[in-house]
């Protein structure tokens, strides 16, 4: 069967040796491309310098030859700029020709779009192709970090994805990060990854490339590219043929294999499993920042903790499983230095409240565990003696702070991991031990303490801030 190679060299009277004298690739490596001993991958850098080099180095020669045989097989590439004509070209010389058809049957089906900031369009006809198929499809974004996406960008397309999360999709992100920046993986999507269906992965050898891929399975496939200099302009292409969407799924399925897993996740009803990661990773003595909303049962003595449960109707059998992660969360206390922060706004509200639901301790008995006034006042009381040189309390406005989302919590330790969950809206937690997520995110809360007005920090204005909450809670 003739190749797309061959096919291409004999329409434009080419030989190996000029192509391999232009590229630079070898000529036994060309043969065997041209006589299908050797596959020629989409995913590889071939395709793209083969794509150049028909396009640009033998333009006068052969280049209108080339746009004529795409536009003949796809007229919407009539208008279509060069780098578009590179990236149908390129996408071609990897698919398999047959000898009745060798051109029409392996063009893809395409829409071509062309903005500066305006990704709507795109984003909306891709979403209508996955919301058109057969639920449960997976669904892939391969993002290059040279995109340099925006947070304006991230957070206008998470309403897309959400759709297709509900819409059955598993989604698996391949985040191409430099090897020192793998933080950025976690930071930019960090919302989006508490879901059960969402796995992360960090590619750190495709970082050069400049483009980004939305991809669903055997249906259809976004690729978003962008130049690097000068004003950004996004060149989007919707491939809405199945054999190219097979296409990009074996380019992301190779990347998945070479990949890094960098989050792990724990059903937030699984307070055992996330006590014991703690205690398998934090390192003895060394400073754990913890972040919090608002206060949790873990934190409490065992007398208060006992009625609260009493209150909720919980039988005294049952009362076990809360008794044991309360006794070790005491223990892992002792084990580390803490520097802890609640949102003092978040405690002032639930201070005011008759009563407030404990997320964590409603997960492990599946049903709202709720906390009453009277005994979040000793809670309280109990809570501001714990505060030493080995366990720093502050009670800070997040407002104040520069969080970057003020309903998540974070535990985190330098040389240990990172752990983030967001109680009202998720039922997992995600933890990394990746050395540049975990040190970037440690940084981070460095900084977070470091910038602390230090009215706030002094010992007479968190007492007083205590005294308040007592005095709230205890109307």
């Amino acid at each position: 069967m003739q190749t797309p190679l061959s096919y291409i060299m004999d329409l434009t009277k080419t030989s190996a040796r000029e192509i391999a004298d232009q590229t630079g690739i070898n000529v036994t490596l060309l043969s065997k491309f041209k006589n299908n001993q050797r596959k020629l991958q989409y995913n590889s850098r071939y395709p793209l310098l083969l794509a150049d080099f028909f396009l640009q180095c033998r333009a006068e020669q052969s280049g209108h030859v080339v746009r004529d045989l795409l536009v003949k097989s796809d007229s919407t590439l009539k208008d279509a700029d060069l780098q578009q004509l590179r990236e149908a070209l390129a996408l071609w010389l990897s698919s398999e020709l047959t000898d009745e058809a060798p051109v029409r049957q392996v063009l893809p089906v395409v829409d071509v779009f062309q903005s500066t900031n305006d990704l709507k369009p795109v984003l909306e006809g891709f979403t209508r192709q996955v919301l058109s198929a057969p639920a449960g499809r997976v669904f892939v974004i391969h993002d290059f970090p040279d995109m340099q996406l925006s947070t304006s960008f991230l957070e206008f397309s998470l309403p897309y994805l959400e759709q297709m999360r509900n819409h059955g999709c598993p989604i698996q992100i391949l985040d191409s990060c430099p090897a020192p920046k793998t933080y950025m993986s976690i930071f930019n999507w960090l919302e989006f990854y508490f879901s059960d269906r969402i796995q992360l992965f960090s590619d750190y050898e495709r970082a050069h490339l400049h483009r980004m891929i939305f991809l669903l399975e055997d249906t259809c496939a976004l690729v978003i590219l962008s130049n690097d200099v000068g004003q950004k302009v996004f060149h989007s292409t919707l491939y809405t043929d199945r054999k190219s969407a097979q296409y990009f799924q074996r380019s992301a399925d190779i990347a998945a294999e070479t990949s890094t897993r960098v989050i792990e996740k724990i059903p937030f009803s699984n307070i055992t499993d996330f006590l014991h990661t703690l205690d398998r990773f934090l390192v003895p003595y060394s400073t754990t920042y913890l972040v919090n909303p608002v206060m949790m049962y873990k934190t409490m003595n065992l007398d208060i903790l006992n009625r609260v449960l009493e209150e909720n109707g919980v039988p005294e059998a049952e009362r076990r499983p809360a008794f044991e992660t309360n006794r070790f969360t005491a223990y892992l206390r002792t084990k580390c230095p803490y520097k802890q922060i609640y949102d003092l706004s978040a405690m002032t509200w639930v201070a005011t409240m008759e009563s407030t639901v404990d997320e964590e301790l409603s997960a492990v008995y599946g049903r709202p565990i709720k906390v009453s006034r009277r005994l979040l006042h000793e809670h309280l009381q109990f809570l501001s003696k714990l505060n030493s040189h080995k366990y720093q309390l502050l009670f800070v406005p997040f407002e104040t702070l520069q969080l970057l989302h003020s309903t998540i919590s974070y535990v985190v330790q330098q040389g240990g991991l990172f752990l983030a969950w967001d109680a009202s809206r998720s039922n997992q937690r995600i933890y990394s031990r990746d050395p540049s997520i975990v040190q970037a995110s440690y940084n981070y809360m460095e900084e977070i303490w470091n910038s602390i007005p230090a009215a706030y920090t002094s010992s007479e204005w968190q007492a007083q801030q205590i005294r308040k909450l007592l005095e709230l809670s205890g109307e």
